[in-house]
């Protein structure tokens, strides 16, 4: 959910989220700070509120809440990528060869 409000900011963590989104929280780093996951459900809200006043709600709801089982997955397993197809991919960019823009692939 924060990724669509901040899309330029990659993985969080924790920490940087509540310090972001819950500013009036203990951090993280204190002594007598209160376990992280404490704070879940209100870093929740937070974000839940952020994203309906920014329009960004059905976006979340239609599109992102539902990727979520798909992207842990591939995090998990890894993504395995076609290095030779890769290759030719970005000598036909650089080249401005067959396969360019406007070109079907």
């Amino acid at each position: 959910a924060a990724w669509l409000l901040e899309p330029d900011l990659h993985r969080q963590p924790l920490a940087q989220l509540m310090a972001t989104y819950l500013p009036d929280s203990p951090t993280t780093d204190a002594p007598d700070a209160p376990d992280p996951s404490t704070s879940l459900i209100p870093l929740w809200r937070a974000l839940e509120s952020r994203l309906r006043d920014a329009v960004l709600w059905s976006l979340w709801e239609r599109l992102e809440r539902p990727l979520i089982p798909v992207l842990a997955a591939m995090e998990q397993r890894g993504m395995p990528l076609n290095v030779t197809v890769l290759q030719r991919l970005e000598g036909r960019k650089e080249g401005g060869g067959e396969g360019g823009e406007g070109s079907a692939a």
